[in-house]
């Protein structure tokens, strides 16, 4: 309907006291549902906030913004995940986000913590971790979640659900066969690190699926389960069965292999950086980057478990956990 004939009926309903037609209630949230867009994708917030109305509008900008879920949103459909995509027909869309998502909480590292002996020797007690989860033909499962990873039409969409809900899907195009022989799936303290053959390792937020990096090594092995996220890249212990060599790949494809002096018992990566590596002989390294090895004091506790993780206040194994050390200041 022209928009001077919307003027005029509007103008009239005004006049009348009546209620304005359903064409111009239906033209006036067209408008504003186009100024919400229009603010969502140039990032202003405020403005996109300002205009919305309706549990829909107020949790699409609450999902963009990072804001807090509003109340209702449980049952949304996705969103592309770019804000630049809204309007578009769903299967241009390289990503969608429930909503509801939100990015998994991580743990935080003091950096004012004691770098030679950086854990108390006494530990307390933790909740234990949550299972490993279930492998099945397309990808895993945990509970009611799960995540799969298939391809369709020289596509990969890596999905994950809840309930039978789709949470977030995000896709890629795939590595020609000969490159990508086979693909791997793994889930590690909230990333799902998928790989294809030796040819490229994406990262994804388990929650959101949003890419946190997207690497093509060129000699390097690609070993999802053998993979952990630093800033700027990952580090790969291999080769499996030996684990005696450490890879570190960086997010802009520099690579560096390095021999470990024995095989290596667990490895664990702080969010700043630094990646502390315990011996078959029951020694603790720390390194921030390769070559730059000091020995450091771990508890023997947990110098004696499996793989430990990285938690709130501390690092754990099993149901204990060990309490950063502050750093003591010189006398």
């Amino acid at each position: 309907m022209p928009w001077l004939l919307l003027l005029c009926l509007l103008t009239a309903a005004l006049a009348t006291g009546e209620a304005p037609p359903a064409e111009i209630r239906a033209g006036e949230a067209l408008q504003r549902q186009s100024r919400i867009h229009a603010a969502l994708r140039r990032g202003d917030w405020t403005a996109a906030g300002s205009e919305a109305i309706g549990t829909a509008e107020l949790a699409a900008v609450a999902l963009y913004a990072g804001w807090p879920v509003p109340p209702g949103a449980a049952d949304l459909a996705p969103l592309p995940r770019d804000p630049a995509d809204l309007g578009r027909p769903e299967s241009a869309w390289l990503g969608a986000v429930a909503p509801r998502a939100r990015p998994a909480v991580q743990p935080t590292v003091p950096a004012t913590r004691d770098r030679d002996r950086p854990l108390e020797e006494a530990a307390q007690a933790e909740p234990p971790p949550e299972p490993p989860p279930d492998r099945g033909l397309d990808g895993l499962s945990r509970g009611s979640v799960t995540w799969q990873v298939l391809e369709d039409g020289g596509r990969i969409e890596a999905s994950c659900r809840d309930d039978g809900a789709l949470r977030w899907f995000t896709r890629w195009q795939a590595e020609p066969g000969l490159n990508a022989p086979g693909r791997a799936i793994a889930l590690h303290h909230g990333r799902l690190l998928i790989g294809e053959g030796d040819a490229r390792l994406l990262v994804l937020e388990a929650q959101t699926g949003s890419v946190l990096l997207d690497v093509r090594p060129a000699r390097l092995p690609v070993l999802p389960g053998r993979t952990w996220l630093r800033p700027g890249g990952v580090v790969v212990l291999h080769p499996p069965g030996r684990d005696d060599r450490l890879g570190w790949i960086a997010a802009d494809g520099g690579e560096i292999d390095e021999p470990l002096p024995l095989p290596a018992r667990w490895l664990l990566s702080l969010p700043d950086g630094e990646v502390w590596v315990v011996l078959a002989d029951g020694t603790a390294r720390a390194a921030n980057a390769p070559g730059q090895w000091r020995p450091i004091t771990l508890p023997a506790g947990l110098l004696a478990s499996d793989q430990p993780r990285l938690v709130e206040g501390g690092v754990a194994a099993g149901e204990s956990r060990w309490p950063w050390r502050p750093l003591t200041p010189n006398p």
